[in-house]
């Protein structure tokens, strides 16, 4: 679910992926420097494909071109799929699809991390180490982590944001130089 925080609270939006879409109706602030997580870049499972989605967050005000890292988080075949509960909601003009594919995902990603005031995006488990994420049985292509607490915090200016909680499914697939990347990011976010 993603609250609106600031001067007017109360006002509730559901879906994380909704945070994407507000920031395109947002004026451009100059964002303070953070300090970033490691990039692993050979991208040996996918708690490390992960973990390279959250460098980018962390890194988006410090690291020029940070879309060319997360552009390599995405398989080519990625695709967001919005909340069902928040498909078809009309923010700003802009009707919520099923879904956005790897293009749209990573141009919305982009125009975010312009837009943003600050961004604060967790996954703790992240945090418990490879082992308790879970890993790959020998020989797998593919690995399906569901009902990922997820948490973000994104602020458009220094008193108005959006919060965002709850769950998150992820699917990775190995290709062929025996890289992990993200294939699938299902929200399920809204209550």
């Amino acid at each position: 679910m993603l609250k609106h925080i600031g001067k007017k609270t109360g006002y509730f939006i559901t879906a994380f992926g909704l945070l994407i879409v507000i920031l395109a109706f947002s004026c451009f602030s100059e964002p303070g420097p953070t300090p970033p997580p490691n990039w692993y870049p050979d991208f040996a499972s996918p708690f490390e494909c992960l973990n390279n989605l959250i460098y980018c967050f962390d890194s988006y005000q410090t690291e020029p071109n940070i879309i060319d890292k997360y552009k390599q988080v995405l398989d080519s075949t990625y695709v967001f799929y919005f909340d069902p509960e928040d498909i078809g909601d009309i923010i700003g003009g802009y009707t919520i699809p099923s879904f956005w594919t790897y293009d749209e995902d990573w141009r919305a990603t982009n125009n975010m991390f312009n837009l943003a005031y600050s961004i604060d995006f967790k996954i703790p488990i992240l945090g418990q180490g490879e082992d308790t994420f879970g890993k790959p049985a020998e020989g797998d292509i593919t690995f399906v982590k569901n009902d990922v607490t997820i948490s973000m915090t994104l602020m458009v200016d220094d008193t108005t944001g959006y919060i965002a909680q709850g769950v998150c499914d992820f699917k990775f697939v190995k290709n062929e130089n025996g890289q992990w990347h993200l294939s699938e990011w299902r929200d399920h976010t809204a209550f």
